[in-house]
């Protein structure tokens, strides 16, 4: 036998590349259950009415001050707490640099307390020190409030006269 015709029969790993696609018979599976998995948990997750805003959820939280989670894993897994501090962080620089408490910060406290303007008063007279709640409320009444997410509510004229 020759030489080459050893060469022949006999390759080496090296000797013969191969192309192997960059995804291979167990990847497309792989995928479709992830996608799956992924598309089970979020629709869990979100809920079908959203009743409330993020922020109320997070002042009725707040407000209510449940159990802190005991053990560390648990805090830095708590995502609405993560959400909530973000949220707070919005309405204090909206404080900082407009001066007043955000009108869906406003509403929150409205629909928590049920409309009693003398509450919500007393919640940021309580929670914002160094600051004049008559300031940061401004000319806000819960009853204005109301008013206001009603106009923007209803249809404007010139679509009543087609209804």
């Amino acid at each position: 036998m020759s030489p080459s015709s050893l060469s022949s029969s006999f390759s080496s790993p090296y000797s013969r590349r191969r192309t192997l696609s960059p995804m291979s018979s167990s990847s497309p599976w792989t995928v479709v259950t992830f996608v799956l998995i992924m598309s089970m948990m979020m629709t869990t997750c979100v809920s079908e009415e959203p009743s409330e805003s993020t922020i109320e959820h997070c002042l009725r939280m707040k407000i209510s001050s449940p159990a802190p989670a005991t053990k560390r894993y648990q805090k830095m897994l708590d995502f609405s707490r993560i959400v909530c501090r973000d949220q707070f962080r919005m309405v204090g620089f909206s404080i900082r640099s407009r001066g007043k408490l955000p009108k869906h910060y406003l509403e929150a406290l409205c629909n928590i307390y049920g409309d009693d303007q003398q509450k919500v008063n007393g919640y940021v007279k309580d929670n914002f020190f160094g600051y004049k709640p008559q300031e940061l409320i401004g000319d806000q009444t819960c009853a204005a409030i109301r008013d206001k997410k009603k106009l923007l509510k209803a249809p404007p004229p010139s679509l009543k006269k087609l209804l």
